[in-house]
């Protein structure tokens, strides 16, 4: 009986540790999420233009600055392009379709890093299927 309440209580213990940290990574998370802002380049007269709308993956959250976002690295590879990120942290398909449909104007490229907060959240697929469809009708 003793050898069981000494399992059971180092079993709590290290389910509490891992607790705290699992609390502690989502903590950190968020706060990088908070600071890091989307890659977006304007100029006047630009050679094209390009509209990045997504979620943290187009937002760039986890690269190690700015410019290695996918974002940055289109700018690297066209300097005279207008690069305009409307990504944001935790954003559905649903939500980047209603982005898109306010936009106005012409672009010559527009990348779309969607869907990975669908899946998180379990949406459900039949809905994720009509939303992309319109998201992609409007690009």
């Amino acid at each position: 009986m003793k050898y069981i309440v000494l399992i059971a209580v180092l079993l709590l213990i290290v389910v509490v540790i891992e607790g705290f940290q699992f609390y502690r990574r989502i903590q950190i998370g968020r706060m990088l999420s908070l600071q890091v802002q989307p890659f977006s380049y304007r100029i006047e007269n630009p050679s094209m233009r390009i509209l990045v709308v997504g979620d943290s993956t187009g937002v760039g959250t986890g690269a190690q600055n700015n410019n290695d976002s996918t974002a940055g690295r289109f700018h690297k590879d066209f300097p005279q392009a207008e690069i305009i990120n409307l990504s944001k942290n935790g954003l559905r398909t649903k939500q980047a379709r209603e982005i898109l449909s306010k936009q106005e104007g012409k672009f010559d490229l527009v990348l779309l890093q969607i869907g990975a907060n669908d899946i998180l959240r379990f949406t459900p697929l039949s809905q994720v299927s009509e939303d992309m469809r319109e998201l992609i009708q409007k690009a």
